[in-house]
Formats: structure tokens, C-alpha cells, sequence
């Protein structure tokens, strides 16, 4: 295990970029993935410390974790996580209609509720599995104002989900 030394320029992906065996990784600025990034393995992080736009694919297993620090932008690609950080300066735009599938833990400790849009997103988590789901925002009940600027969702799938342990 260990650090991986950031790459010179290497701001998009057009291939395949394979991280493992508790390695970590931390892009140095913006970020463009159109190709397949593969976490793989406990202790495997890659940390986004600019603003990252996918079109692409996260492939991810056995307890790795992904974080944003910055913008992520979905723009129609496949997004599959372990374990998924976002930062409190982090935060999430998808295109309509995309499914954010969470296999392990979501922690979302994003300070950053006027640019988060998730509000035509589900958020599914997989089956029969634990997850710890860290939420943002504020409880403002049934009042429709809690869906403007508060990290809002459209759909929250848990059906066939194992326990779900929420925290704020």
C-alpha cells in the first residue's frame, strides 16, 4: 500500500485507469473521465481535488472509496461506487434521470447546497448490503421549500437493501 505520486497533466482519461491493493491517488486540478476508472481493494482511495465532469465509467469493488473535494459533473455516465466522499467543498450535478448506485457508504459533508443538484437523480443503494448514509441539508419537514438549495433527490431506492444507519 501506499501513495501513488500525482501524474504529471494527467487531467483526462480516455482509457483505463486502474488504482488497487490500498494504493491512493490525488488528481492535481480539473479533471474529464470519458474512459473507465477501477478502484479496487480496502484502503484503495482516489481523491478529485478539482473539478471532475464525467461522461465515463467508475468501477469500483471490495471497499474502495472514491472522493470529490470540487464540482462533480454527471453527464450521462455510469456511476457505481463502493464508498463515496464528498468533501465540504464538494458537491454533485447529474443529468436528468441519472442513478448514483452506492454498494457501501455515502458521506455527504458538502457545505455547498446552492450548487448541488441531484433534484431529477435517484440515489439507489445496492442490495442486500449495510450502508452508513451521511446526509446533508436541513429537516424542514413536508414544506416543498426543503427541496431548493438542500441537497435534494428525486428518487431514494433502498428496496432490497440490507440495514441503513443514517446520520446528519
Amino acid at each position: 500500500s501506499g501513495t501513488t505520486n500525482a501524474l504529471a497533466n494527467f487531467a483526462t482519461n480516455n482509457g483505463t485507469f486502474t488504482l488497487k491493493n490500498g494504493r491512493t491517488f490525488t488528481t492535481t486540478g480539473a479533471f474529464s473521465n470519458t474512459g473507465t476508472i477501477d478502484l479496487d481493494g480496502a484502503s484503495t482511495k482516489m481523491t478529485f481535488s478539482g473539478n471532475t465532469t464525467n461522461s465515463g465509467t467508475f468501477a469500483m469493488a471490495n471497499d474502495a472509496t472514491v472522493q470529490f473535494d470540487a464540482a462533480f459533473d454527471n453527464v450521462g455516465g455510469l456511476q457505481a461506487f463502493e464508498n463515496l466522499v464528498i468533501s465540504s467543498a464538494g458537491y454533485m450535478r447529474n443529468a436528468a434521470a441519472d442513478t448514483i448506485t452506492i454498494k457501501g457508504d455515502f458521506e455527504n459533508k458538502s457545505m455547498q447546497n446552492t450548487l448541488w443538484d441531484t433534484t431529477a437523480a435517484t440515489l439507489k443503494l445496492s442490495s442486500g448490503a449495510n450502508h452508513n448514509l451521511y446526509f446533508a441539508g436541513t429537516n424542514m419537514g413536508k414544506d416543498p421549500a426543503g427541496y431548493i438549495n438542500n441537497f435534494a433527490w428525486d428518487t431514494l431506492d433502498i428496496s432490497g437493501s440490507g440495514t441503513i444507519y443514517l446520520f446528519d
